[in-house]
């Protein structure tokens, strides 16, 4: 809606409203906000900065400090910005020489704005200002507050910035201009090409010195290294594993996330006589040994490196390479029993023959492998050698929330060839022409580029589709200037460790800029200096997506973050790019969207995403043709079954695997045990058809964990405990002390286990008279039955496990008063179970429904086109904390029922809003709290295909608790 039709709607209803200038009402949206950081509430003060960016017309920035890192995550806004004409001014000082000349130049010379510096030994009261101000038509958006341009003032720190909006006249944005004007023309301020070189020697020398000091204070420092939470969960189950007896076990855990640190914390706790540490090659023994030193101390000569240069032997802890420790005479220099604890790195290299020889002759108490790519796409079973006990696997998400990767900023771009297909990625000769064409390499050079680097130089990994591909662009890059080499597996091992040292190397005239590769580095390879990372080939899987940026994502101290560029072409699996980056295995549509539109806001730290507008709308056209087959389950059923080498659970797929669990239940596969049987011949378990029936209803009702009344008790009967309400309540605090115990529930749960909620037909048909407890509330005779089949009761557990790691990891901390969870998706039949409706009523609900002193309503945001006009109702947000909503169509203001919604505060109902953006988002509604009217209704018509005229009522309704930012943009835009 255009801002004077809201303006216009606010003054009909008789809001109460701020004013821009003493005239002029404000739109409730631009009212004066706080912007701060907080990723898990959608937060971050870059994600605010961007979205005005990208909507104004003019732009001015004050800040006192800029970093090339701070101004990462607006790089592609810049961008466009430029493309459009845009231009900006930019004011910053010179105060504590902290500002760095890089980010002050790209402003310049490649963004285009007015750069100034304020020198403060013209001005003995210092600069310190933080403002960025934004011109749109007839008013200014102002954020202003403690925010610099720095990483993490962007996106980490506990700022506090005020959003207000402010028409030209306004006395605010008169003031603030006025301010920046006096500071922008001053004698102090100096134009960019008058102190860029002066400053830039002052800097580089304040940062040689302040890098000296720091290197002191560090030495002396030295403090002692603990485990972060992802280490102490691995120590603790490699612990329960040593008890229960197991003798292997293998960490996985992406590049970067601290491997070495956590085997070493685990020799440490393990406490062995001596330990051998293999890997295949002497630099990363050396590396391994130095971080070992740091763990566990104790003097140098406990120590040693055997390697082809160095010949360590009779040491307690010794580093090894493998191609030395298989040598003959190397190997039976010791004795099968010489060391306690083995650890292998980079354990996916332990099928290869040279391992397996080591693994067969020497017999430690413990092997510990550990890799970040434990699946190889060869015949050989990496889990198998280590027993199939996996002690830990970190993802990605979790180790962006522990700080244990190097920052990420990620920008898909269009993918620009003269030939703009799908085909274009096939093995033809016009394809190798649209990949390499001179079009194609210009686009990929010229972002290289624009959005940089972190460090002296670049150090870039390239990632294409095809050999000849690689070697054509290679040569085209080479010919403009760059330094590349592509890389295969048809390389020697020699030769490409010879190519990595030369990309790593700050000084040398041999340097290399680029490795372009197809086929290795997803794997295997740790080159930590690595600060850019390539896509030039579509995505096939998001765990090899994750492979390969993950090149990048090892922390050193050069390097502050990691720029991955994705060159987005027209294919059909980029919706596994949202999947990749957001770690979600729910394969659910609208979260694909949302990441792909939120980008930023969601992750940990200060990493960022960005897309330019072609590549967004190119995966929103994948996610809208992506479909989770029959063969897509399976692949990803097999490959876990044989990660574990065994039939997995659906505990196991929470655990390990790349799908939600609960993708495997469908109408023909009604159960996870009902699919496997179908699709796995391994598996001979079965069941009767009233315990599947069982198992059916549980999945159906209770799998997704939304509430745990049902699932304590399924628990408890199976404990042969009373459901006695003292003796449940009792259990309930007991395994969810977050959770408020009603006796309401308590009889809603009854209801469920004795299948006295359901109603619709379908699911008549489906569960009958299948019930778990009586009418007398006991355990009925066929249930009672069927527990005594241990197969059964055992997937039954299992079940009501993953129902209730459901409730812990999304609901428990999260639940109000409602037993409702904000801005979790909910289904009609999922919300009239936990409002304790004694029947399912979702079929008759038809978008609100009042009953039982409540009123859920359900709209959708965004209408189809070809739905009857008498439905198409404009519901709609006024603000984040106003919605306008319409009843259904012919309804008035003297009906009983919008009585009972406009007293609901007088009569103790309550409104419940739930809010899916379209269709396409499935059954499920984002739950946004409870409302209230803000003001009286009103009248209004509504015209129907016929063309009849009938009456329906708008109400603005006030939301108790405003929409976060980025769920009510992503509704809404």
């Amino acid at each position: 809606m255009r801002d004077h039709q809201r303006l216009e709607q606010h003054i009909v209803h008789g809001l109460q409203a701020a004013f821009l200038d003493g005239t002029v009402m404000a739109d409730e949206k631009y009212e004066p906000g706080l912007v701060t950081n907080n990723y898990r509430e959608g937060k971050k003060v870059s994600s605010v900065i961007e979205k005005e960016l990208n909507a104004c017309e003019t732009y001015v920035i004050s800040v006192a400090f800029i970093t090339w890192a701070g101004l990462a995550p607006l790089l592609e806004s810049f961008k466009e910005l430029k493309a459009k004409g845009i231009r900006g001014r930019l004011l910053t000082t010179d105060y504590q020489l902290f500002s760095e000349p890089k980010a002050l130049r790209f402003l310049k010379e490649q963004a285009g704005l007015e750069v100034r510096m304020y020198r403060t030994d013209h001005d003995a009261n210092g600069f310190h200002t933080k403002g960025y101000i934004f011109a749109h038509g007839e008013y200014y958006t102002m954020i202003v507050g403690s925010s610099n341009l720095t990483v993490k003032a962007m996106s980490t720190n506990q700022e506090w910035n005020v959003r207000v909006l402010s028409t030209k006249e306004g006395d605010f944005a008169r003031q603030t201009l006025q301010e920046f004007e006096s500071l922008w023309n001053s004698e102090a301020s100096e134009d960019f090409d008058v102190f860029i070189d002066a400053y830039t020697a002052e800097y580089e020398e304040n940062r040689r010195v302040r890098t000296y000091i720091h290197q002191i204070e560090e030495k002396k420092e030295q403090k002692e290294i603990q485990p972060n939470a992802m280490q102490r969960k691995f120590l603790q189950n490699l612990k329960e594993m040593q008890k229960e007896g197991k003798r292997r076990a293998l960490l996985i855990s992406a590049t970067g996330t601290g491997k070495t640190y956590a085997s070493a914390l685990a020799v440490k706790q393990m406490n062995p006589g001596r330990m051998l540490f293999l890997v295949h090659r002497e630099q990363i023994a050396r590396k391994a040994m130095e971080s070992y030193q740091r763990i566990l101390g104790g003097s140098k000569e406990a120590y040693g490196v055997l390697s082809g240069s160095s010949h360590s032997h009779d040491v307690k802890y010794l580093f090894a390479t493998v191609e030395t420790m298989t040598k003959e005479e190397v190997c039976t220099s010791f004795a099968r029993n010489a060391f306690d604890v083995i650890v292998v790195d980079e354990a996916h290299h332990a099928a290869s023959a040279s391992y397996l020889r080591l693994m067969d002759y020497f017999t430690p108490k413990f092997w510990l492998g550990m890799t970040g790519s434990p699946d190889r796409m060869d015949s050989y079973d990496v889990y198998e050698l280590f027993d199939n006990n996996i002690a830990c696997e970190i993802r990605l998400q979790q180790a962006l929330e522990e700080n244990m990767l190097c920052p990420f900023h990620y920008f898909g771009i269009t993918d620009r060839t003269e030939d703009d297909t799908a085909e274009v990625y096939d093995n033809s000769d016009r394809s190798l022409e649209a990949l390499t064409s001179e079009t194609r390499v210009d686009n990929i050079i010229q972002n290289a580029r624009f959005f940089g680097y972190s460090g002296k130089r670049v150090k870039g990994l390239i990632f294409c589709s095809r050999k000849d591909e690689g070697r054509k662009l290679s040569e085209k890059m080479n010919a403009r200037g760059l330094r590349t080499v592509f890389l295969s597996g048809d390389d020697s091992q020699a030769y490409r460790e010879a190519c990595v040292e030369r990309l790593s190397e700050d000084e040398g005239l041999d340097y290399l800029e680029y490795l372009i590769t197809v086929d290795i580095f997803n794997e295997g390879i740790d080159i930590p200096e690595v600060n850019q990372v390539i896509f030039l080939r579509p995505t096939q899987s998001p765990v090899v997506f994750i492979q390969q940026m993950g090149r990048g994502l090892r922390k050193t101290e050069d390097k502050e973050f990691v720029v991955i560029l994705d060159f987005i072409g027209n294919y059909t699996n980029n919706y596994m790019i949202p999947i990749a980056l957001s770690g979600d295995r729910s394969y659910s549509r609208d979260t694909m969207r949302r990441m792909a539109f939120e980008g930023s806001r969601s992750l940990p730290g200060p990493s960022t995403i960005s897309f330019d507008a072609i590549s967004r709308e190119r995966i929103y056209q994948s996610i809208s043709q992506s479909r989770v087959t029959s063969s897509f389950r399976k692949e990803k059923y097999f490959a876990l079954k044989a990660k574990l080498n065994r039939i997995p659970t659906v505990m196991d797929f929470y655990t390990y695997g790349e799908l939600d669990p609960r993708l495997f239940i469908t109408r023909t596969t009604q159960s996870y045990d009902a699919f496997v049987r179908k699709c796995d011949g391994d598996y001979q378990i079965t069941y009767t058809k009233h315990q599947e029936t069982i198992l059916a209803y549980v999945t159906d009702l209770l799998l997704n964990g939304m509430r745990p009344h049902e699932l304590v008790m399924l628990g408890m009967i199976m404990d042969h405990e009373s459901l006695k309400e003292e003796t449940f309540e009792q259990k309930l605090k007991q395994i969810c002390p977050s959770v408020i115990y009603r006796k309401q529930d308590y009889d809603s749960a009854i209801r469920i286990l004795q299948n006295a909620f359901i109603n619709p037909p379908q699911d008549r048909m489906r569960y009958g008279n299948t019930c778990i407890l009586n009418e007398r509330k006991e355990v009925s005779p066929a249930f009672a039955m069927d527990l005594l089949d241990g197969n059964f009761r055992q997937e039954l557990r299992i079940l009501v496990q993953y129902g209730m790691k459901q409730f812990e990891d999304k609901y428990a901390e999260q639940l109000d008063e409602n037993n409702l969870a904000l801005y979790e998706k909910y289904s009609r039949r999922d919300v009239c179970r936990l409002l304790d409706w004694p029947k399912d009523q979702s079929s008759t609900i038809f978008g609100y429904k009042i009953a039982y002193h409540t009123c859920p309503i359900f709209v959708t945001y965004q209408k189809m086109e070809n739905i009857t006009a008498e439905t198409r109702y404009e519901d709609q947000f006024l603000s984040n904390d106003l919605f306008s909503w319409m009843t259904r169509h012919n309804v008035r203001r003297e009906d009983q029922q919008v009585k009972d919604i406009m007293h609901a505060g007088e009569n103790g109902m309550k409104i419940l809003l739930f809010i899916k953006k379209n269709d396409a988002e499935g059954s499920g509604h984002y739950y946004l709290g409870e409302v209230a009217p803000a003001e009286a209704p009103v009248q209004k018509e509504i015209t129907k295909e016929n063309g009849k005229k009938e009456p329906i009522v708008n109400i603005i309704f006030r939301l108790k608790k405003s929409v976060r930012d980025d769920l009510y943009d992503y509704l809404t835009e």
